[in-house]
C-alpha cells in the first residue's frame, strides 16, 4: 500500500472515530436522561438569540452562524451551561463601541469570551491556565500576568 492511500485510510479512520466519540456522548446522556451536549449547546444558542433579539428588536438569523453548535459544544467542555449563558448575557449587555459596532455577533463573543466570564471579574481568565514555569512570588495566575511581569523585569521596571 503506498503512503497516500495509507494516509487517506488513516484520515477516514480518525474521522469515523471522532464521530463515534460524539455519538457515544449522546448515547450516554440519553441513558442518564440528560440533555446531550448538542442539545445543551442549542439551548445556549437559543438564549443568545433571545437576548440579542431583545437588545436589537429584530430577528437573529442563526443560519448565518454555521458551526455555532460545534463551537459552543467546545466551550461547554470548559464551563457549565449556566456560566456560558451568563457570559453571553454580559456580552450582550456591553455597551462598548467595539462590540456595539459589530452588533454583538456570536463569532465576536466566541473570540473574546474570556472577557465576559465570571473569572474575568476577578481579573483572571476562565479559559487560561496558570503558567507552568512561573517563579514569581506570589505565582502569576495567568500567562498574560506572567508575560507582563517578565516584560517589566526585562525593561528594569519594578512591580
Amino acid at each position: 500500500m503506498d503512503k497516500a492511500k495509507f494516509e487517506a485510510a488513516l484520515h477516514n479512520v480518525r474521522t469515523s472515530w471522532l464521530k463515534l466519540g460524539s455519538q457515544l456522548e449522546d448515547l450516554e446522556a440519553m441513558l442518564k436522561a440528560e440533555s446531550t451536549p448538542g442539545q445543551v449547546a442549542k439551548q445556549c444558542l437559543d438564549h443568545f438569540a433571545k437576548t440579542w433579539e431583545a437588545r436589537y428588536r429584530t430577528k437573529l438569523i442563526i443560519a448565518s452562524y454555521p458551526g455555532a453548535i460545534v463551537q459552543l459544544k467546545t466551550l461547554l467542555k470548559a464551563m457549565t451551561a449556566d456560566e456560558l449563558t451568563a457570559a453571553m448575557t454580559r456580552y450582550l449587555s456591553s455597551n462598548e463601541p467595539f462590540y456595539a459596532s459589530a452588533r454583538h455577533g456570536l463569532p465576536m463573543f466566541i473570540k473574546c469570551i474570556n472577557k465576559f466570564t465570571a473569572a474575568a471579574d476577578d481579573g483572571g481568565s476562565f479559559l487560561e491556565a496558570a503558567p507552568a514555569d512561573c517563579r514569581h512570588m506570589p505565582a502569576c495566575r495567568t500567562d498574560v500576568e506572567h508575560t507582563r511581569k517578565r516584560a517589566r523585569e526585562r525593561n528594569g521596571v519594578q512591580a
